[in-house]
This record gives C-alpha cells, sequence and structure tokens, in this order.
C-alpha cells in the first residue's frame, strides 16, 4: 500500500509542477520539458529518500529500503509514461477525438459513415479507426449514423477538463 499511495503522490506532486510550469510560460518544446520534469521528480524522489537514509532522520515511512524504493520508482515511472501518452492529446486532437468531436457536434441523430469520413478528412485512417473505436465502445451506431458512446463521451469530458486546467484551446485541429 505505501508504494502505491507513493507512487500516487509522486505523480500528482509531476501534475501540480506541470500545470504551474506551463501556466508561467509553455516550453518551446513540451515533450522534452515534460520529460525533463519527470525525470526530476524521480531524482529528488531518490535524493529525499537517500538524503533520510544518511541522516538517520525519517518522515513518514520514510527512508525505504532500496526494494521498495525501486518500485516505487518504477510505478511514479510507469504512470508517467502513461501521462505523456495522455498529454499527445491535450497537445492536438488524435484521430479518435477528431471522430469524436465530429460526432458530438451532431448531436443525437448521428452522422453517416461517409460524412464522418469528409468531416474529419481522414480517410486514409479512417475504416480502422472506426472499427476499433467501436469494438472499444467509444462509439455506437445509432440509426444509420454513429454517436458517441457513453466511454466516448467520458474521455471528451476528461481531455476538455484537462485542456482547460492546461490553458489549452478546447479544439486544436
Amino acid at each position: 500500500m505505501t508504494v502505491l499511495a507513493l507512487g500516487l503522490a509522486l505523480l500528482l506532486g509531476l501534475l501540480a509542477v506541470h500545470v504551474l510550469r506551463w501556466k508561467l510560460a509553455l516550453p518551446q518544446n513540451q515533450l522534452a520539458a515534460l520529460l525533463r520534469l519527470i525525470l526530476s521528480v524521480a531524482a529528488l524522489w531518490l535524493a529525499a529518500n537517500f538524503g533520510l537514509w544518511l541522516a538517520g532522520g525519517s518522515l513518514g515511512p520514510l527512508p525505504l529500503a532500496f526494494a521498495p524504493c525501486a518500485l516505487v520508482l518504477f510505478f511514479y515511472l510507469a504512470l508517467a509514461l502513461a501521462y505523456v501518452m495522455l498529454f499527445s492529446t491535450i497537445d492536438a486532437d488524435s484521430p479518435s477525438i477528431t471522430i469524436l468531436l465530429a460526432l458530438n457536434a451532431a448531436g443525437e441523430q448521428g452522422v453517416p459513415l461517409p460524412e464522418l469520413a469528409r468531416r474529419t478528412g481522414m480517410d486514409r485512417f479512417f475504416a480502422s479507426r472506426i472499427e476499433r473505436m467501436l469494438a472499444d465502445r467509444m462509439i455506437a451506431r445509432h440509426g444509420d449514423g454513429l454517436v458517441p458512446a457513453a466511454k466516448g463521451l467520458f474521455l471528451l469530458r476528461f481531455v476538455g477538463l484537462w485542456r482547460m486546467v492546461m490553458g489549452a484551446p478546447t479544439d486544436l485541429g
């Protein structure tokens, strides 16, 4: 439980610093800056744990022995790298987000497949992406058209909320 709690705490710290840093000034190369931030948090974690061990002090469950400390680090890095993948949807619209935005804008009547391909301009990737989104239950068939399913709407809201927190435009195209 300690590994889970500390790994999540490191991730929440990363997210807080990420938002603050991006609010102050948007980095020129956002991906490189985010990766540097992830590594900085990891280095601070290791330094704090090792420093407490050297000093003979303690702070809550710290210092951790080597194995639990490494597990926290690996768990944090896994979460942080998953966030890097998610961050790409905040920085620019993915094909799935583009499809969901077009379907959401159409409302309950949905959009027929040919019209959706035309609206999104993604003819080349369109068929395979639609099949994956149907299989993942991100979109659903509604009459002759497609509409966002609950999972797709959740993703749209989550991405929209995080874009708002990050100060990014809601429609990045």
